[in-house]
């Protein structure tokens, strides 16, 4: 696969789970319609609710961010790789 096309795939996958993941978060934390009269309807834990949405979006977030080092891996400087030299062998 061409690298263009690759970042292209990556990119919109990105774009399509922040756009799902702020859907998931606005519907948390939108007011909650309130029960009938004379139902007993738990009240929701907000607290809760909203935990359990971040932590799937930050362990999302985790990996974009490690697909992205695995498709772009760091190139070292010239510098910093490494040389060897080979010297000839001592004489006994």
């Amino acid at each position: 696969m061409r690298p263009v096309l690759g970042d292209a795939i990556f990119w919109i996958a990105a774009v399509c789970c922040l756009v799902a993941q702020a859907a998931i978060i606005r519907s948390t934390l939108r007011p909650h319609v309130p029960a009938p009269a004379g139902q007993q309807v738990p009240r929701p834990r907000t607290p809760v609710e909203v935990a359990w949405v971040l932590l799937p979006a930050l362990i999302l977030a985790g990996v974009f961010v490690l697909t992205w080092h695995a498709m772009h891996p760091p190139r070292l400087a010239p510098s910093a790789q490494l040389s060897a030299a080979v010297a000839p062998p001592r004489a006994s």
